[in-house]
């Protein structure tokens, strides 16, 4: 017997002789066991190479699926499943009977798990290191795609991460090699987050984030001033600054090689003064996902701190020819950044996913509330940029006349409440549901008879892009970022205001709002070359199919 070492203590006592001495290796004791009894421990694995009976006591099976997860399935395992401790004994009795008996499961276990387990692995490592012997050495395919770093956030259930996840599907399609750099903490805390980060393609790095950074007391005093003020007084103190963050970037990535990196997600400071702090010789890229003074002025004054850090970066990435006017001409003398290193990258799209997921099942909740009634809908955080309140308030000015129109706002955000309690003092609470954050929100755009967006100020709205790809007609706010998407009569454009808003509604109802045609791969291929001219070829690489040049 050999386990934990609080079951050790109280199993030591049934007999002289039934716990294996400490100073006995593992290893060493597996190399004279014929039988191994275990229960989910990973001890297996190194039994497996010698071919002989395992035994997997599981008793607790459903319990421990329930509450603990399992990696593969116990009835697969390379050896007998026992449910209770009879067959444990039955299995037992039966090896003793046929000494000779093997595990006719481990040889194709073995091929998954061990394939190179022979007994020849030190002294093939020896070799490797004091003699520098190849033999064996082991090579991957080799990769002559361009080496990209990237960052995205803690993959929030957002436009961001919507379009960041469409831009990784086209870049492995095109031979990029890809590394994701996050903090798996941050992702772990919401289901909703895991269910977005299984959606990175399998062939693409992740490389995690663990513990924090390790300061002196200069650098910590440094670090925190700006923090605090978000600048610095001096080249000295950007000196020390940088310098830590170097160094931080070579605890988490060491010394990988990148031709670029792309601080995808754009808001936080710790990781955008992590890849403004990356090596020399790397093509450093940041994205510019709306009007950031805007941003600035109205959600995030931390942005200051952001904008001291652009001069640190090649290119600066917004996701629309005229938010990269907007942004170039409010932020190049005030971040001191050559008007030239403003740029313009548009959302990537993948319309195959959106059309396959709004295929499934609608919303129970949603079905029923809907019922056969014509349903606008929006979808998006719920915060002041995207002005839901000036939404409900037109909603109000066109109840009277359509009385049996609906209304589904989906997301969740800081005005949640707000906004419930406006819903309910307007006395709409039949005719707007808030349906809260979903993890599939397609369906219900499939089942729209119009998408609505109310917003202030845009980047590039995702949601824009995914409306067009479902076939439906819009009504927007004429701001910046739609005006792009929608120009050509893609879309109804109104009016910023409550009045706008009900005039736009208003025609959709009346049949006078028209979806457009949507090419949705000729727009994915023009965003992926200009990924590729900005991030690739600016560095001088060249991804195969794309045709940038060296």
């Amino acid at each position: 017997f050999r386990g934990h070492a609080l079951i050790e203590g109280i199993v030591s006592g049934l007999s002289e002789h039934t716990v294996v001495p400490g100073d006995v290796d593992t290893n060493e004791l597996l190399g004279i066991v014929d039988v191994l009894v275990t229960g989910y421990s990973s001890i297996f694995f190194d039994f497996i190479p010698t071919g002989r009976p395992i035994v997997f006591y599981a008793y607790d099976l459903e319990e421990y699926e329930s509450e603990r997860g399992m990696y593969f399935d116990m009835r697969e395992m390379p050896g007998v499943l026992c449910r209770d401790i009879a067959g444990v004994v039955r299995e037992l009795a039966g090896i003793l009977e046929s000494p000779a008996r093997t595990n006719e499961r481990a040889a194709p276990a073995a091929a998954v798990f061990c394939p190179r387990e022979d007994g020849g692995s030190t002294r093939r490592a020896v070799s490797f290191f004091m003699d520098d012997d190849v033999e064996y050495v082991v090579r991957g395919p080799e990769r002559t795609g361009s080496s990209v770093l990237m960052y995205a956030g803690d993959f929030l259930n957002n436009g961001i991460t919507s379009s960041f996840l469409n831009l990784l599907g086209g870049m492995a399609e095109q031979g990029y090699r890809i590394t994701v750099g996050l903090d798996h903490a941050n992702v772990e805390a919401q289901p909703i987050r895991m269910e977005k980060f299984s959606q990175v393609p399998e062939s693409v790095q992740r490389i995690t984030k663990v513990g924090g950074m390790v300061l002196s007391p200069e650098e910590k005093w440094v670090v925190d001033l700006f923090n605090k003020k978000y600048t610095l007084p001096s080249d000295r103190a950007w000196s020390v600054y940088l310098g830590a963050y170097a160094r931080e970037h070579r605890r988490i990535f060491g010394y990988a090689q990148f031709d670029s990196s792309v601080q995808f997600e754009g808001f936080l400071r710790f990781w955008a003064s992590l890849f403004a702090s990356g090596a020399a010789g790397v093509h450093k890229a940041i994205y510019l996902h709306s009007d950031m003074f805007a941003e600035y002025v109205v959600r995030f004054p931390h942005l200051r701190a952001i904008f001291e850090l652009y001069p640190r970066y090649d290119t600066l990435v917004s996701v629309s020819r005229t938010i990269r006017d907007i942004n170039a001409t409010k932020l190049s003398a005030h971040c001191n950044v050559p008007e030239e290193r403003f740029a313009y990258c548009m959302n990537a799209m993948d319309a195959d996913h959106v059309l396959q997921k709004s295929l499934e099942p609608l919303d129970e909740d949603l079905a029923n509330w809907i019922g056969g009634r014509y349903c606008f809908v929006t979808m998006g955080r719920l915060s002041p940029e995207k002005d839901h309140a000036k939404l409900i308030r037109a909603f109000a000015g066109i109840r009277e006349q359509h009385p049996d129109v609906a209304m589904v706002i989906a997301g969740d955000g800081p005005l949640a409440y707000d906004l419930r309690h406006l819903v309910d003092s307007l006395d709409l609470a039949g005719q707007i549901l808030m349906a809260g954050p979903r993890s599939n929100p397609f369906p219900l755009l499939r089942a729209a008879g119009c998408f609505v967006l109310s917003s202030n100020h845009e980047g590039q709205p995702m949601v824009l892009l995914e409306a067009m790809v479902l076939g439906k007609p819009i009504v927007a706010t004429d701001i910046h970022g739609s005006r792009d998407l929608l120009a050509g009569g893609k879309g109804l454009l109104v009016p910023n205001s409550v009045e706008g808003l009900a005039d736009g509604m208003a025609a959709a109802i009346a049949g006078r709002v028209q979806a457009a045609a949507f090419d949705a791969k000729a727009y994915q291929h023009q965003v992926m070359e200009r990924f590729a001219e900005l991030v690739v070829g600016s560095n001088g690489g060249r991804v195969p199919g794309v045709g940038v040049t060296h």
